[in-house]
């Protein structure tokens, strides 16, 4: 492809826009190479073409054989122009070839919905979704209800940008006179429990609840506790959370009866191993100290024993092999001693990791942090306020 190599060398020329008219060229006569449109965004980048540099990362994405060596860099290249633009940033990761979806608007807290379910209001933080086309509609208050469609591109956020139209029709309603429209919102929450396991039993509060057909249980706002048991598998037991007004989804992981003990058992032998050496490391401690102790005395013995022809009871005389032979004791010891030590520090380790990582699934918990979120009317009028929640189960 002469365009395509032309395009190339111009700009790694800091030919830029002569590169973008050779490459825009050879997109065109081979609509499926991946290249052109590799050197179209890094070029609409050098010039600061943010949104084209987005539009052909994305292009190239799509058309790259899977596992392209490029494609790390391309992705890279894509975030950093959503940076420039301002676009909602995303801080997760897109495993398993899904893409994600941030939605911005000229009206701030449009309510959006894709493919039907709602997802929020705008600023709409990137949400992980499958690849592929999905239906985008936005609807506020005094403007005309939008809908649009995008392409979920693996491994990349697709943002949509929606500019509303006020409705002309729209007249406003006269101020209430009564209490704010979220105080008749009913004090309930629902929680989903993501668990894995084909049949479990939610029980809340002592009590066996029945979940919708969605999967959730509709409860009482404020702290609950939540038993979930299923055959096959150890209870899980934490407090959970209800907030007004709010969807909440939380993930169960439920571990298959016995596997955790074993960890357990595991934990405690570790432990008592560690106790072994440690009692090895102590006595050995006190043999060692014996033995230096003898050959100190030894020595001190020796260098003040009577000259010659003295008279008076005199100590037998300890010969230096002895003294060596005490000093040798000692350090042998000292080094069983600091062995038994180590053994004991790594067993301990161990017992830590086993019986921590094994711990009961059903705990009491404590508070998490506090985020604040909107609140969606029940009859689905979007958001109509603002409240705390506590993000996933209280764990301690």
């Amino acid at each position: 492809m002469d365009a395509y190599q032309a395009g190339k060398d111009a700009y790694n020329l800091g030919e830029f826009d002569k590169a973008r008219v050779a490459l825009e060229r050879a997109a065109r006569i081979v609509p499926k190479a991946p290249g052109p449109h590799r050197y179209l965004a890094a070029t609409a980048a050098a010039q600061k073409r943010w949104q084209r540099c987005l539009d052909h990362a994305a292009d190239y994405v799509v058309r790259a054989e899977e596992g392209s060596r490029y494609l790390g860099n391309i992705r890279e290249l894509h975030a950093r122009c959503r940076r420039e633009l301002g676009r909602p940033r995303f801080t997760g990761t897109l495993d398993d070839g899904a893409g994600a979806l941030a939605v911005v608007s000229n009206v701030d807290g449009t309510s959006i919905k894709v493919n039907d379910l709602s997802y929020g209001a705008t600023p709409l933080a990137p949400r992980v979704l499958a690849p592929g086309e999905v239906r985008v509609e936005a609807s506020a208050t005094g403007y005309l209800t939008d809908m649009r469609r995008a392409t979920i591109v693996p491994g990349l956020v697709t943002d949509v940008v929606i500019e509303l139209v006020k409705d002309p029709d729209y007249e406003a309603a006269p101020a209430p006179t009564v209490a704010p429209r979220v105080e008749e919102i009913p004090d309930i929450g629902w929680v989903a429990f993501r668990t894995g396991a084909d049949n479990y039993a939610v029980i809340v509060d002592g009590k066996r609840v029945t979940l919708d057909d969605d999967g959730r249980w509709q409860g009482a706002s404020g702290v609950h506790q939540v038993r979930i048991e299923a055959a096959g598998y150890e209870p899980w037991e934490r407090r959970v959370r209800v907030v007004k007004g709010q969807n909440r989804s939380v993930e169960v992981q439920l571990v298959p009866a016995g596997e955790r003990a074993a960890g357990r058992r595991t934990g405690w032998i570790a432990l008592g191993v560690a106790t072994a050496f440690t009692g090895v490391g102590i006595a050995f401690d006190a043999l060692e100290a014996n033995a230096r102790e003898e050959a100190q005395d030894i020595f001190d013995r020796e260098i003040s024993r009577p000259v010659t022809g003295a008279t008076g009871d005199v100590l037998p005389i300890r010969t230096r092999e002895e003294m060596n032979d005490a000093s040798d004791r000692a350090r042998r010891n000292a080094t069983i001693s600091g062995v038994a030590y180590g053994l004991a520090a790594v067993s301990l380790g161990v017992s830590l990791y086993y019986l921590v990582e094994n711990r009961q699934e059903t705990r009491r918990g404590v508070s998490v942090p506090v985020t604040v979120v909107p609140v969606e009317d029940p009859a689905g009028g979007g958001a109509v306020g603002a409240a705390a929640v506590l993000q996933g189960e209280i764990d301690w």
